[in-house]
């Protein structure tokens, strides 16, 4: 014979629903947990290879800036130099940083 709930008393079958539900409860949220950790991954990388694409502009300007020191210590006229070469080698090391020269 079936009982009726009353406070306090649950079935066996209630108790499994319930278990059943909480565990399909608990699989959703892994899931979610699962697809945000694959999104925070991918965020990372992408930002590590933006850091990797900055530091390949960082070596090419410090050599850009490396070639003008070179040519301001040949220079005869350091303090009030004026040379084009300069300039020109100046305006492409800026571009390499994303600056306009």
């Amino acid at each position: 014979m079936n009982r009726p709930e009353t406070k306090g008393f649950r079935s066996k079958e209630t108790h499994v629903v319930d278990y059943y539900e909480y565990f399909r409860a608990m699989s959703r949220y892994a899931d979610t947990l699962e697809s945000q950790l694959k999104d925070e991954k991918e965020s990372v990388n992408e930002l590590s290879r933006h850091c990797q694409r900055l530091e390949v502009q960082l070596e090419e300007a410090e050599d850009k800036f490396k070639k003008i020191s070179y040519l301001c210590d040949k220079c005869e006229n350091k303090p009030t130099c004026t040379c084009p070469c300069f300039s020109v080698i100046a305006q492409e090391a800026l571009k390499g940083l994303g600056k306009d020269g």
